[in-house]
């Protein structure tokens, strides 16, 4: 075997053992919804899939991927979950060409990209298949940085003609992956300033980067011109209080790279105690400290680091709709910064410890790490075991209870179902989905009364939802109040003309008693 190759096959057994167990998983959460219970997955629908959002996304290089698959192999789990895992290990390689190449060294740039392999933050987007967005954005992103480096003749090494091209290509695949990859050449503005010309750009080295900026223009067009999208998004909340909720983000974020224990899928970053936002700003100033004194490669990787993370840092909000100084902090928004601060962390510990000593460092964080991985894909066998896991560490979580409670149902564990809609409504007692599916449970448990208040309750609250006006005529039409269940299926179709609910129970009601309940939320 040739010496040079010997990185890339560490790397890839690397991700191999740590992440094995990972095969003989389930698909979770989102997964079912949008590759098994996927039509346009399943039946490999190729224009739509480059023309359409599919469900709240617009990813079709990503969905591609799992319609090619299907047709493959039947959307089979673990040939799925094997795929994230070679994505993983591709995106781990591109990473240690990409820093080979930028003067880190080779023991430093594996020493930087196994810590990437095998940090078990990493293990939501690798363990997830729906996670591949960041697998696959990530890995033409770095494609992006090597060729830009390349073009730019970074390091003074010989600039390759037409590389600015084909990193504009790649950063255009990358956004197929996952809008917030937009920020990726911003990063490459900066690396020119750091590596390339040590002065003041010039108006000639600013246009040099027109390839990404017409790749962004096409995009931000492309993204507009689709039935249901554009580029604005609403926040709740003011801005001071966003930003506290931001740099509680930071804090907790360095937490989780500093000891990754307690990783869980529901995380969410909030404004207080106020030691947090304080904690963050704390770590944020740090971090300008320690980029400012570093050396240039080092400042190069942060700055990666840096702006990789910029768009999913809730400064500008991503995920609408959350209470005031709360924001969305899942692990998954560490996939790409996370390749920018293990080789600058490699590269600032390398030579503090000498060889040896970082080689058997290294090896003792590398061990511990697997471990904690193949605990960590334990928590994402299944659907169940998924749910109580994030539940022990989010019991406060609406949208996890309620989809435990419909996993509960469906398989006729009704009563288990019910208890933890009960849970969710005692923490979002106006919840309209908790309200219905509660409704739906205690329907079947014969609890007539509660199941009248939970669905009046969520019609209430929710006026426009023809499934819960369609399940309270079932509810009438089973306890014999045959005229104000006429009057509810009535409602449920004046909302959804469609309602299939809604049409069988007025079929039904003349001398037929109405089933017990419709299909859960």
């Amino acid at each position: 075997m040739r010496a040079g190759a010997l990185p890339f096959l560490l790397l890839a057994v690397a991700v191999a053992v740590g992440y094995a167990p990972a095969l003989r998983n389930d698909l979770v959460w989102d997964d079912r919804i949008y590759i098994l219970e996927n039509p346009v997955v399943r039946e490999a629908r190729w224009d739509e899939i480059a023309t359409e959002p599919v469900g709240s996304y617009y990813r079709p290089l990503v969905f591609a991927s799992y319609a090619l698959e299907a047709r493959a192999a039947g959307a089979s789990a673990p040939v799925l979950h094997a795929t994230n895992l070679v994505l993983h290990a591709l995106a781990a390689c591109l990473l240690f060409a990409t820093a080979s190449a930028l003067g880190a060294g080779r023991g430093v740039a594996l020493a930087g990209s196994l810590l990437f392999a095998l940090h078990p933050v990493q293990s939501e987007a690798v363990l997830y298949v729906s996670g591949r967005t960041d697998l696959l954005g990530a890995g033409f992103a770095l494609a992006a940085l090597w060729l830009h480096a390349r073009g730019a003749g970074w390091r003074g090494a010989p600039a390759l003609r037409g590389a600015r091209l084909g990193a504009a290509l790649c950063f255009g695949l990358s956004l197929g992956c996952k809008e917030s990859f937009a920020a990726v050449p911003f990063a490459f503005a900066v690396g020119d300033r750091i590596l390339a010309s040590r002065r003041r750009p010039s108006l000639a080295e600013l246009l040099r980067l027109w390839p990404y900026a017409l790749v962004l223009v096409a995009y931000a067009g492309w993204r507009a011109s689709l039935p249901g999208e554009g580029l604005l998004l609403a926040g709740s909340g003011g801005a001071p209080a966003r930003l506290g909720a931001a740099l509680a983000a930071l804090a907790d974020y360095a937490r989780l790279l500093l000891l990754p224990v307690g990783l869980h899928l529901e995380r969410f970053a909030s404004n207080e105690p106020p030691w947090r936002p304080v904690a963050g700003l704390l770590l944020l100033g740090l971090a300008g400290v320690t980029a400012w004194r570093a050396r240039p490669e080092i400042r190069l990787w942060l700055a990666w680091a840096a702006v990789a993370y910029l768009p999913t840092s809730n400064l500008v909000p991503v995920y609408p709709g959350l209470p005031s100084g709360v924001v969305f902090a899942p692990e998954h928004f560490l996939y790409l910064p996370s390749t920018g601060l293990s080789i600058a962390f490699a590269l600032a510990a390398a030579p503090r410890l000498g060889p040896r000593a970082l080689a058997v460092g290294l090896t003792l964080v590398l061990v511990t790490f697997a471990v904690i991985l193949h605990h960590r894909a334990h928590d994402w066998r299944d659907e169940e075991t998924l749910y109580a896991h994030t539940l022990a560490y989010a019991p406060e979580s609406a949208r996890v209870r309620l989809n435990f409670g419909n996993l509960l149902l469906s398989r006729g564990e009704t009563q288990r179902a019910a208890a933890e809609f009960e849970a969710g409504l005692a923490r979002h007692p106006d919840d309209p989905d908790l309200l219905t599916n509660a409704g739906i449970a205690w329907m079947s448990l014969e609890r007539f009364e509660a199941a009248e208040k939970a669905l009046l309750h969520a019609v209430a609250v929710d006026p426009g939802d023809a499934q819960a006006w369609a399940n309270l005529g079932a509810l009438y039409g089973t306890t014999g109040r045959r005229e104000e269940a006429r009057q509810a299926y009535a409602n449920a179709l004046a909302r959804d003309p469609e309602s299939a609910d809604a049409r069988a129970g007025l079929r039904i009601l003349d001398g037929i008693a109405a089933p017990l309940g419709s299909e859960a939320e």
